[in-house]
């Protein structure tokens, strides 16, 4: 897979709207949602045996929490009650968005879909959802609020924020970072095949070299296998050293297609001046850009990107390459 997944658990026809927004702002922040939308709440075990398989391939998984409990199971919990104990076992990742009463109040007191009407708040279960809601808010690190459609787009963002943030933070997880990058170059190469890596700067350099390491991602063996570092900053040894090498070595190995790498984009700047100086000096280049996350208001739009997150203001969002020995 080369996106992250988010398993979307909820109950669906009081939902369906707010699922939609939870969709598609899981999509613009470039990561793949999942979710039992065609499932019926009173299936047999075969229900839950696939219930299980999605969520275990999941790496986040979202809980929205409205007005209802949900379908009752046999041993007195809802699915979407079971779902959450069963994220806790697997050891997932888990973040949960709980539906105001402002949010829950301005859909009316029914909503209706595909000719079904039910209930926005559910009386019959409202101590069980409540100790539910309970359970869920006592951990408030990962339990968010949602008072409109508009705020429930921005917290998940947040919420996948803050998954990134933990990711990025041990080399573990930057690991797993640069595997899911190698995947989503790997499945283009019936278009694009570079002949080498330029890495910006220290979080380019880094990312690079370590996808230099797929030998697959090379035709011949060991073209890979030189990283150059780019600094954008003019003006500085560094400029004049590196970026002079860089060219050399494109010149001298007659490079025709280049995979411009980063870790980390904010406005877009440093990724749009490499890429203008490559392509001043490098007449007829190839150039592809990677990086692994960028800003919801980054300008540019790399080829290759694996989250699209609000890193402003997140002082933790620091690479392991960051830490000071």
């Amino acid at each position: 897979m080369n996106a992250f997944r988010v398993f979307i658990s909820s109950t669906y026809l009081d939902l369906e709207k707010e699922r939609e927004i939870v969709t598609s702002a899981i999509t613009n922040a470039h990561f793949e949602s999942v979710g039992m939308d065609l499932f019926v709440a009173d299936n047999n075990v075969a229900q839950w045996d696939l219930i299980e398989k999605e969520m275990e391939a999941a790496d986040v998984v979202l809980f929205i929490l409205g007005g209802r409990y949900g379908s009752i199971c046999k041993d007195g919990k809802s699915y979407t009650h079971m779902e959450y104990e069963l994220a806790h076992s697997l050891g997932k990742k888990r973040y949960a968005i709980v539906l105001s009463d402002r949010f829950l109040n301005a859909k009316g007191p029914k909503v209706s879909r595909n000719g079904v009407t039910v209930d926005v708040k559910d009386k019959q279960h409202a101590k069980a959802l409540q100790q539910f809601k309970d359970i869920v808010v006592s951990d408030k690190r990962y339990a968010m609020m949602a008072n409109t459609n508009d705020h429930l787009a921005d917290t998940v963002i947040n919420c996948l924020t803050e998954f990134m943030c933990e990711l990025v933070g041990s080399w573990d997880g930057y690991v797993k970072l640069v595997r899911k990058m190698h995947a989503q170059i790997k499945g283009h190469y019936n278009s694009f095949i570079p002949d080498a890596i330029v890495g910006i700067k220290r979080g380019g350099l880094t990312t690079a070299t370590m996808l230099a390491r797929y030998r697959d991602m090379v035709p011949v063996i060991g073209l890979f296998s030189t990283v150059k570092i780019f600094d954008i900053r003019p003006n500085t040894d560094a400029f004049i050293e590196y970026n002079k090498s860089v060219i050399e070595y494109i010149v001298a190995n007659n490079v025709k297609s280049i995979l411009l790498v980063d870790s980390i984009a904010h406005d877009g700047d440093t990724l749009r001046n490499a890429c203008n100086y490559l392509q001043t000096e490098c007449k007829d280049i190839q150039i592809k850009t990677a990086v692994l996350v960028i800003d919801t208001k980054c300008l540019e739009t790399p080829d290759y990107c694996l989250a699209k997150c609000k890193l402003n203001g997140h002082l933790q969002f620091k690479f392991p390459y960051k830490i000071e020995l």
